[in-house]
């Protein structure tokens, strides 16, 4: 599957390709859409494996622990 949409919930990135674009920028919205276009734009390649599965804790209980 090919598209342009990356989810933040579910983003891993190795840290040597983080650091190389610079991390997150101080933007108050959308900052994995950013780093992960950077990251294109770098010359890093994205994967989508559809096989894994991606376990959380519900530590904070419902909802956003804010």
């Amino acid at each position: 599957m090919s598209h342009d949409h990356v989810h933040g919930a579910n983003f891993g990135v190795r840290g040597s390709a983080f650091l190389a674009v610079g991390g997150y920028r101080p933007i108050a919205t959308g900052e994995d859409r950013d780093l992960w276009f950077r990251l294109l734009d770098a010359g890093f390649r994205g994967v989508q494996p559809l096989n894994l599965t991606v376990r959380t804790s519900r530590g904070a209980g419902a909802g956003w622990a804010g």
